[in-house]
This record gives C-alpha cells, sequence and structure tokens, in this order.
C-alpha cells in the first residue's frame, strides 16, 4: 500500500507540475503580446498631400541633354530655372555681348579714321589739282586733262 501512495504523490507532483507549466505558458502569451499603439485622432482637411525624403546618392535624370554653343562668355542672364519644363525654341540663356560690343566700337572707330584720312587725302588731291590749274590755265590742253582727272577721283 505503501507503493500505491507513494504512486498517488507521485502522479500529483506531476499534475501539479504540468498545471504550472500551462499556467506559465498561457501567461507568456497573453502577457507578451504586444499593445496596441497608441492613436492619434486628426480632422480631415482638404489640401495638398506632400511627402519628403531624404537620401543619400546620386540622382540621375530620365533624360540628359548636351547643350552646345556657337560661342563661349560670360551668362548674363537666366530665363529658366532649375527643373523647369522648357520647349522647343525656348531662350534658357543669354550670353554677356559686351565683347561683341567693344569690338564693335572698335570697328566703327577704324571705319571712321579711314574715312577721316580718305576726306584728307581728297582735300590734298584737289588742292594739288587747283595749283595745277592755277599753274597751267593758260594752256587749254592741260585744263582739259586737269577735268577729266578732277571728274575720275571724284
Amino acid at each position: 500500500m505503501k507503493t500505491f501512495w507513494l504512486k498517488l504523490k507521485t502522479f500529483r507532483n506531476l499534475i501539479i507540475a504540468i498545471f504550472v507549466i500551462v499556467v506559465l505558458i498561457a501567461g507568456f502569451f497573453i502577457f507578451s503580446k504586444q499593445k496596441s499603439p497608441d492613436t492619434n485622432y486628426v480632422a480631415v482637411k482638404r489640401g495638398m498631400v506632400t511627402q519628403e525624403v531624404s537620401v543619400t546618392g546620386k540622382v540621375k535624370p530620365a533624360e540628359s541633354v548636351n547643350l552646345t554653343f556657337e560661342k563661349t562668355g560670360k551668362i548674363s542672364h537666366i530665363y529658366a530655372d532649375i527643373g523647369s519644363r522648357v520647349s522647343a525654341g525656348q531662350t534658357l540663356a543669354v550670353i554677356s555681348n559686351n565683347d561683341i560690343v567693344t569690338q564693335i566700337n572698335q570697328a566703327q572707330a577704324a571705319i571712321d579714321s579711314a574715312q577721316a584720312k580718305l576726306d584728307e587725302l581728297k582735300k590734298s588731291r584737289a588742292l594739288k589739282i587747283s595749283k595745277s590749274l592755277k599753274r597751267n590755265f593758260q594752256k587749254p590742253s592741260k585744263i582739259l586733262i586737269i577735268i577729266t582727272a578732277i571728274s575720275q577721283t571724284f
């Protein structure tokens, strides 16, 4: 009989151990579940939806265009912003024309100087012809030659 009580005591301890394990497992599952996050309620408003992304790396455009210019120089005015849409034939930037204006002014000064020299040469030539006329006024044949030379000069 003693063995019976011993077996019963062992069986009772086994049942208690199983019960404790089941309670521990159930408690673990009940208390280990994550709490639902705190919820914030916001009134809905109509408007633009924006999303900002902050990342590092290289940005590559979907389409790239190589620009070539007839002349180099400094940009004096820009008509398009970065990222703005442009159309064919639209002026994007203007190159400073200060160098060209300076060249035009220099060329005009050279023309004026050459014109002054030409006028001076014409006056000098006319003066020489006039002096020659005064000296040779007595000879009619020479007067005809001088008049022909004057008409060809002017």
